[in-house]
């Protein structure tokens, strides 16, 4: 009886001993560490910023493909996201976030001022409006140079032109929800070009720079260019995946990015990455990384060794 106690309690430590060797490795391996993920997701865009302890995503692609790349990068246990950042309401920017919302617990959530009125976007609307009742999510709206930051090593700024007065109350019920949603669907009625209304984002990781553009075209470029915070940086993720309508000469010129990366699909039906946007990114001296032909693109950085950019398809 002894020795099948005795067995017993050996097989009981041992199990506990796996399971907290497990959660070790994960907590210590990759997580914590400072990285710049651009997520093979197809023709859309997904990029992940993490540092010690939080996680900030900035759009969610077409389909259900961020949440491999999630989970490549967040141990199973974290199901909470610190930051999500919609740039702006195409379906190949948000429709992904609606499998992250019912996954994950966000505690923060910017989005646009403009939203097409249709079903798709209507219905992940009314998810974010859930995870408001049920999580106390935070709700923010655009305003140029609002900042924040995640820990010591992370922060972004907006640095595109938003001008929107908010009042305190307006999420605190579905009354106001539902007059936000009609102001965004009006938003998007009277807007030419909806890519234009895209939330640029200046990050500033450890000691790089990086610039998230959304879907930007020429006209919004050129009206950065006079800001003061628009400056050089170390990564472009080059405007709406390569297009020829957006990465305009002057541009690139005043961010003459280090790195670029392209996220787009393979052999898309729109032809991106456009080939003059190609040539100017290599005119520029900037080293350009595709999703549709690198996978995933990686920058990390270990304090002994400095950063390194990885892809893995």
């Amino acid at each position: 009886m002894k020795y099948f106690k005795s067995k017993f309690i050996f097989l009981l430590c041992l199990w506990w001993w796996g399971w907290g060797l497990i959660l070790f490795l994960s907590s210590s391996g990759n997580f914590g560490e400072n990285k710049i993920v651009f997520c093979p997701v197809g023709q859309g865009d997904a990029t992940i910023l993490l540092t010690k302890g939080a996680v900030m995503l900035v759009d969610g692609g077409p389909d259900e493909s961020v949440l491999s790349c999630l989970r490549q990068h967040v141990p199973w246990w974290r199901r909470r996201i610190d930051f999500l950042v919609l740039t702006h309401a195409d379906s190949d920017h948000y429709s992904g976030l609606k499998s992250v919302l019912r996954q994950y617990q966000v505690d923060n959530l910017l989005l646009p001022l403009q939203g097409d009125a249709n079903g798709n976007f209507a219905e992940f609307y009314q998810l974010v409006w859930q995870k408001r009742r049920q999580e106390n999510l935070s709700m923010w709206l655009p305003v140029h140079a609002q900042k924040w930051c995640l820990g010591q090593n992370l922060c972004c700024q907006i640095i595109s032109q938003h001008h929107f007065y908010s009042p305190e109350n307006i999420w605190q019920d579905e009354y106001h929800y539902k007059k936000l949603f009609s102001l965004i669907t009006e938003n998007n009625q009277y807007t030419v070009n909806k890519n234009n209304g895209s939330i640029v984002l200046n990050c500033n990781l450890i000691d790089k720079k990086i610039i998230l553009t959304g879907d930007i075209e020429t006209d919004a470029e050129l009206s950065l260019l006079g800001d003061d915070l628009l400056t050089k940086v170390d990564i472009l993720k080059v405007a709406h995946h390569g297009s020829k309508s957006s990465s305009s000469w002057n541009f690139l010129q005043k961010v003459k990015p280090e790195h670029s990366t392209i996220m787009c699909g393979q052999n898309n039906r729109y032809g991106h990455p456009h080939q003059i946007v190609l040539a100017r990114l290599h005119a520029v001296g900037s080293h350009v990384w595709r999703t549709d032909i690198n996978g995933q693109v990686v920058f990390s950085y270990q304090p002994r060794s400095g950063w390194h950019v990885t892809s893995q398809y």
